[in-house]
Order: C-alpha cells, then sequence, then structure tokens
C-alpha cells in the first residue's frame, strides 16, 4: 500500500507523503527489531539506508516542507 500511495502521488502530492509516512513506520519497526535481535550491522544497515531514504522523500513531500 505504501509503495502504491508514492507511485500515485506522482500526481495526487497527499498520498505521497502517507505512503512515505507509512514506510517511515514499518522501517523504524524493522530497525528496532534488528537491533533488538542484536544483529550485526550488516543485517541492519539495509533497513536503517532506507529510513533514511524515506525520512528524506518525506520531508520532501510533506505539504509543511
Amino acid at each position: 500500500m505504501a509503495a502504491l500511495g508514492l507511485i500515485v502521488g506522482i500526481w495526487v502530492p497527499v498520498l505521497a507523503t502517507l505512503g512515505a509516512a507509512l514506510l517511515v513506520c514499518i522501517m523504524l519497526g524493522a530497525v528496532l527489531t534488528h537491533v533488538r535481535l542484536k544483529d550485526a550491522i550488516s543485517g541492519t544497515a539495509p533497513a536503517a539506508v532506507l529510513l533514511i531514504l524515506v525520512v528524506a522523500l518525506l520531508a520532501i513531500h510533506h505539504p509543511l516542507a
């Protein structure tokens, strides 16, 4: 649903914001799960990088930005 929101968000910006916010929640949960399970940094890094990218996307598409 979040990816669909990002795609449709090309034409309807509010959906890009909602999709990015949903992905932030998902990626934050993924990073916290990796940290809680004490995974190696190589296991945590992909989720952390995606979290950073989605936060940047949310900052770009947020109506107040």
